[in-house]
């Protein structure tokens, strides 16, 4: 049974997650506007609750075999 992806309020935001791993982590690459925090299949949750198609999941794949 797929387990509920929990409400935003009962999370931490998206905002909020980018600016601790500013302050925490080398910044070598551009930081994207979200923060995936859950993944089930071919879906993806962002920290702020939002569910988005995961398009690239399998991209990998091809090349390492």
């Amino acid at each position: 049974m797929p387990q509920p992806v929990p409400s935003a309020a009962a999370s931490t935001s998206n905002d909020t997650l980018i600016s601790k791993a500013k302050s925490h982590l080398l910044q070598n690459y551009k930081q994207q506007p979200i923060v995936l925090v859950k993944g089930r299949g071919t879906r993806v949750w962002d920290a702020d609750g939002r569910e988005y198609l995961d398009l690239i999941g399998g991209v990998a794949t091809c090349a390492l075999g």
